[in-house]
């Protein structure tokens, strides 16, 4: 960081300063500085690209005016205000991958762009619901006692990864089911009523535990436990 101190400035009077390659000079004037550069940059740019919107002929003012990336894989780097840092011929050479257009009409292609985005989404939420409902629960509780991991369940049914992802979020299943008894469960809360050492007993994970407690209605048992020690209570959360 900078040094900063009070020096007088011809222009702004009294007003901070800082060390620039070890020449004092006043703040409020070098921000003034690098935005009339940056603008002049962007102005030279513009031109360099035909001076109007491709789409609409837009010409009134600069700052309306955005280079788009034809291709979005070609892209090294935003042109815009924010990274007119570099050379000219770096940025001359960005602003040959990208078409000048009107703020307006940009927001119209991505407009466009995102609307076929969407409907590729609703199609594939189409084809995944299809896919889940030819599923059945006790086959996947079966697959996953036997230790089958997600993609092999998507490869044994043929179905997309996603899918059993969906699947397995729909039904609340863990990757690997875990099942304990009530009276093992409260065993062991009333040697030590956390998480932490129960899942450690059990050899399972914390968070397979509380999804195991909450949908099993086992928190409140526990919570009961925790109070008669004098612990606060867990809290019942939906989402862990």
């Amino acid at each position: 960081m900078k040094k900063v101190f009070i020096k007088e400035c011809p222009k702004h009077g009294m007003t901070e300063h800082a060390l620039y390659n070890g020449v004092a000079k006043c703040k409020k004037c070098m921000v003034e500085y690098d935005y009339t550069k940056r603008h002049k940059i962007k102005e030279t740019l513009v031109a360099y690209k035909g001076g109007k919107c491709e789409i609409c002929g837009y010409d009134k003012c600069t700052n309306a005016l955005d280079f788009h990336h034809i291709n979005p894989q070609e892209k090294s780097f935003v042109l815009n205000k924010g990274n007119f840092n570099k050379s000219l011929d770096v940025l001359k050479k960005e602003a040959d991958k990208c078409i000048l257009v009107c703020s307006n009409c940009h927001r119209e292609i991505h407009y466009n762009e995102n609307e076929e985005k969407r409907k590729q989404f609703i199609f594939e939420d189409i084809v995944r619901d299809k896919a889940i409902s030819k599923l059945n629960l006790e086959d996947i509780l079966v697959d996953i006692e036997n230790e089958l991991s997600q993609l092999e369940i998507a490869q044994k049914y043929d179905v997309s990864l996603s899918t059993i992802k969906r699947f397995f979020q729909k039904h609340k299943l863990t990757k690997k089911h875990f099942s304990c008894s009530v009276e093992e469960l409260i065993r062991l809360a009333n040697i030590e009523p956390t998480y932490s050492f129960i899942s450690k007993e059990l050899k399972i994970t914390q968070r397979v535990l509380k999804r195991y407690c909450i949908n099993n209605g086992l928190v409140e048992v526990i919570n009961e436990i925790r109070i008669k020690k004098g612990l606060k209570p867990l809290k019942n959360r939906q989402t862990l």
